[in-house]
């Protein structure tokens, strides 16, 4: 029997163990996405009410004042005078104008469900799909090399097969 491994064979065992790394990684980040947008969401809250605590004023942090900068100009154009989709634009101006702790607690809360289970899936799949590596036969001990009980568990043993 050839115990010998060809390159190919090694190659492939090597992708299908990072791939599988690949799929845990995401898996992770599925799993901790909705709790992590809570955990933030009530830090924000936290700090919001810090602030309150030392101003006296309830500064409220919108989705707009956090996004700001990485919406375009186009996108807020149409927000404040659409031409079309006004429904969709009242929604998105609604959104904008939300306290952004409040979004992210929304968010997190409505999707842990789904993202969650989602993630557990695909981590199971990558340990799956993870292949495993034999281990090399053990090398018989010497009756020297063994220890007190292993020797005992072999005399009780054959003294099991003489009855």
């Amino acid at each position: 029997m050839d115990t010998k491994t060809s390159f190919l064979d090694k190659l492939n065992a090597m992708f299908w163990y990072c791939w599988s790394l690949i799929l845990e990684a995401v898996a992770n980040v599925l799993i901790f996405a909705a709790p992590g947008a809570i955990l933030v969401g009530g830090v924000l809250f936290l700090y919001q009410g810090m602030l309150w605590l030392k101003h006296g004023t309830w500064k409220s942090i919108t989705v707009l004042d956090a996004l700001g900068d990485l919406l375009t100009a186009e996108f807020l154009y149409w927000i404040v005078a659409p031409t079309d989709w006004q429904g969709l634009s009242k929604l998105a101006a609604f959104v904008l104008s939300c306290s952004m702790w409040w979004v992210l607690m929304a968010l997190g809360a409505i999707l842990a469900v789904p993202l969650i289970a989602l993630g557990l899936k695909i981590n199971d799949a990558a340990t799956i799909s993870r292949p495993t590596v034999k281990a090399p036969p053990k090398k018989a001990a010497s009756l020297e090399e063994m220890s007190g009980a292993e020797l005992l568990k072999i005399v009780q043993g054959n003294r099991k097969d003489d009855d």
